[in-house]
């Protein structure tokens, strides 16, 4: 999929004329045994996804700025990148309004009946369509309650948190900094991007 993915995001890029992807690389980290860490490599591997493996002593050598105090290992999917969400968001509004769509901003959905024909309720209106796309996040499952569908989601607080570099430029783009996420100890992961959203700042 993630392959389709970024011919289809290259492709928008092209229709909208503007860039919506920056390319850095996704830099994987956890300890040698991680089962987790194993089973990505298995499926960059599988999927031919060019990638690298590097032990605790190639992670100093690659990317001085990264101290882990366990020695773990790294593993650099090449293809990961960032995503400009509003760009991004902006671009496929555009693209949907140039195919004849309609894109209907501040209406809330209150309700969808199924059939035939979907109906689908808002604070302001009715639609009714052949088929219908739910992409509700977190109120997934309070729109499909109703209908006697339950999903098994977990909506998970994320802390988004901005910081300062120590030495201005050493975590961009510039300097070949990439994505990267922990598979540390943690209940959950810690992943951050390289400074660029905000110049000096990194988002972690």
């Amino acid at each position: 999929m993630m392959h389709e993915c970024y011919q289809i995001w290259a492709q928008l890029e092209h229709e909208a004329g503007t860039q919506l992807h920056r390319q850095t690389g996704l830099l994987l980290l956890g300890m040698k045994e991680n089962q987790e860490l194993k089973t990505i490599q298995a499926n960059l591997s599988r999927q031919r996804v060019e990638h690298q493996c590097l032990s605790s002593e190639e992670l100093k050598q690659r990317f001085p700025n990264i101290r882990l105090p366990r020695g773990e290992v790294g593993l650099l999917d090449n293809s990961g990148g960032v995503i400009y969400a509003y760009k991004a968001l902006r671009a496929l509004q555009d693209a949907i309004r140039q195919l004849g769509g309609i894109v209907r901003d501040g209406e809330k959905v209150v309700e969808i009946n199924p059939g035939l024909l979907v109906t689908v309720k808002t604070t302001s209106r009715s639609y009714q369509a052949k088929s219908l796309v739910i992409t509700a996040g977190p109120w997934t499952n309070q729109l499909l309650r109703p209908l006697g569908i339950e999903m098994p989601l977990q909506t998970l607080r994320i802390n988004v948190c901005y910081w300062r570099e120590m030495v201005p430029g050493s975590y961009g783009v510039s300097q070949a900094f990439p994505c990267f996420l922990w598979l540390g100890l943690c209940p959950h992961h810690i992943y951050g991007l390289p400074t660029g959203e905000y110049p000096g700042l990194m988002k972690v």
